[in-house]
């Protein structure tokens, strides 16, 4: 595969920045942007340059950003690399949960299997109902734990750990909400999923956080 030297250097721009800064945004590199858009020599560029190093491409409105591969010791994170980033109280079945909760969130914004499907927000509470809808599907397996073993997943520990939890946590002489983060409330474990990104707030997650993509 043959490309033209000048759109190789911009894929290698964009590579560069990206890795550099976690995402190219339009209103930061325009012209990059129009041409990436106007020109599949580019993308096909960037894709290939990509895919050399085991990431994808991925995009979601003005913004393009990396995702790291299956197995990429160099841009991925190992488990214990996630349970450190998610912090303290995360471990296997908190770190299963989050992964579980991390796909249903990516399939909910983008219902088909286009780029430009996304739907602009959930509320929470919303994405609490349809993570409930997923754990109870899992039970309608008869051999949970045998299919926990074939997929190499403990979806086992996903039911069992969602299941115990409160929607949110109160305050004992308050009805307000705690917004925090951790492993106390399903409501905590989505802030944490989201890591304070700005785009969760007011009840509702706004658009799929680059962060969501490890």
């Amino acid at each position: 595969m043959k490309f033209e030297k000048e759109n190789l250097g911009i894929a290698f721009d964009m590579l560069y920045q990206m890795l550099s800064t976690g995402s190219i945004e339009r209103f930061v590199y325009p012209k990059h942007f129009m041409r990436y858009e106007q020109e599949s020599e580019i993308r096909e560029a960037l894709d290939f340059c990509a895919e050399k190093l085991g990431l994808y491409v991925c995009g979601r409105g003005d913004s393009i950003f990396l995702s790291a591969g299956v197995g990429n010791r160099v841009f991925g994170y190992t488990n214990e690399d996630v349970k450190n980033e998610l912090g303290r109280g995360f471990k296997n079945p908190e770190m299963y949960t989050v992964f579980f909760i991390m796909n249903v969130i990516v399939s909910e914004f983008y219902k088909e299997s286009f780029h430009d499907t996304l739907r602009i927000n959930l509320p929470k509470n919303y994405l609490i109902g349809i993570i409930e809808a997923k754990i109870r599907a899992l039970s309608d397996f008869e051999d949970l734990d045998k299919i926990s073993e074939e997929y190499k997943f403990n979806f086992r520990e996903i039911k069992d750990l969602w299941d115990s939890l409160p929607n949110v946590e109160f305050r004992d002489d308050s009805d307000i909400e705690i917004k925090q983060k951790g492993t106390s409330s399903k409501t905590a474990i989505i802030n944490q999923i989201a890591g304070g990104h700005p785009t969760l707030k007011d009840g509702v997650c706004f658009g799929p956080p680059a962060r969501l993509f490890w």
